[in-house]
């Protein structure tokens, strides 16, 4: 997950917001503000919103209900004076995840299970939600959560990245078991570093959806190389580091990554990448 940093914008894009304000006047009521980013256009979860809007707007209750309760930990904003209420700057970002892993479920053929793996686990934020999505869609979903569940480490970083180190060390794995919990067995957690952990706790044959979320270059790069070839056509890849400043290094391993398997990565406002594998 990454912090919002300021930014001058650019002057193309600035040029296009002040015809777009003349052209509708400056009335546009803002409907979603928070981690960066900022729509005013109707969300999926308001003003009619789509089935799977419906759900988000459900789970995302759900969630700040857990947390609100204790339920749910999120150890990385400890510091937020009201982290349930913090949650709605992430909306988008949620949307995402379910609209990925239902797309995911496409590339089903003939498998009896839908396969979830993620890389960077984190609190299990994110995974919770993508298995709250999977489980509408079929029964038997299963996440393989890969996590060092502590501090980044200088080995794995380039040296644009070496302020990351000693990041994510408050993580506790058994933390995020607990967060987790009401997904029972149908979650494996593989902790340790990456792509040592692929070896040590095994990899499932198919991954129908991976979201990796690891902050750093090298690590991201492993998982690719490793975890491609396990994609099904119409299989997923979301990527939650793609477009954020600080992170131009993951982004050019990224792009080489599927210039080379002739894919492409469709960047979100959010600043993830996606990418449906077309071949």
């Amino acid at each position: 997950m990454k912090r919002v940093v300021n930014a001058l914008p650019d002057p193309l894009g600035s040029r296009l917001l002040s015809i777009y304000r003349v052209a509708r006047g400056t009335t546009q009521e803002t409907r979603f503000s928070g981690w960066g980013m900022e729509t005013r256009t109707h969300t999926p979860w308001h003003n009619n919103p789509d089935p799977m809007g419906l759900r988000l707007a459900e789970f995302h209750s759900e969630f700040q209900d857990a947390i609100r309760s204790g339920d749910f930990v999120l150890s990385q904003f400890s510091e937020v004076s009201d982290v349930a209420t913090f949650m709605d700057e992430f909306l988008w970002r949620e949307y995402f995840i379910l609209a990925s892993v239902t797309l995911a479920h496409g590339s089903r053929q003939d498998e009896t299970g839908f396969s979830l793996v993620e890389c960077g686990v984190c609190d299990g934020w994110s995974g919770w939600f993508a298995m709250k999505e999977a489980a509408t869609l079929h029964v038997g979903s299963t996440l393989w959560a890969y996590d060092s569940w502590a501090g980044m480490r200088a080995q794995d970083l380039l040296s644009s990245e070496l302020s990351n180190r000693g990041d994510y060390h408050y993580l506790d794995l058994k933390q995020t078991q607990r967060n987790l919990r009401e997904f029972g067995e149908s979650v494996t957690f593989c902790p340790g570093y990456l792509p040592g952990s692929f070896d040590d706790c095994g990899l499932p044959d198919v991954v129908h959806w991976l979201h990796i979320d690891l902050n750093s270059a090298l690590p991201t790069e492993a998982a690719l190389t490793r975890l491609w070839s396990r994609i099904p056509t119409g299989g997923v890849v979301l990527l939650d580091d793609y477009d954020w400043p600080g992170y131009e290094d993951t982004k050019c391993v990224v792009d080489t990554f599927f210039a080379s398997e002739a894919q492409w990565v469709l960047a979100l406002p959010t600043g993830q990448g996606l990418v449906i594998r077309s071949t």
